[in-house]
């Protein structure tokens, strides 16, 4: 049995399709967005540190067809699983907030 698909970098897997790219972006700063809210509301004592971890917890996790993205908040980090090996596909920090919250909105956070 030949297991060389299961063992290729992505970077030589078939590209996303454009819509489906656009769609993961968007999840991508809404998530972001969304940890952003819940670190202000920590911040500001309207949570406390144990919602702050289930609902931050909830938010980094992006799930897809054939895998989840996970982000780890304390690298600032973005990981795919799928199911077989954990990648690193790049930090955050040097990326520009999501629109709503450069344009000095909040994104509402799921509770």
């Amino acid at each position: 049995m030949d297991h060389s698909d299961a063992t290729r970098p992505l970077e030589a897997l078939p590209e996303i399709e454009e819509a489906a790219a656009a769609e993961l972006l968007s999840q991508l700063k809404t998530s972001l967005g969304t940890y952003q809210q819940l670190l202000d509301d920590l911040q500001a004592q309207r949570i406390d540190f144990d919602s702050f971890r289930r609902q931050a917890f909830r938010a980094g996790l992006i799930m897809r067809d054939n895998g989840a993205l996970l982000l780890d908040l304390s690298t600032a980090t973005w990981y795919w699983y799928d199911g077989i090996r954990l990648r690193t596909m790049g930090s955050f920090r040097d990326q520009e907030p999501p629109a709503d919250r450069a344009a000095g909105g909040s994104a509402a956070a799921e509770g």
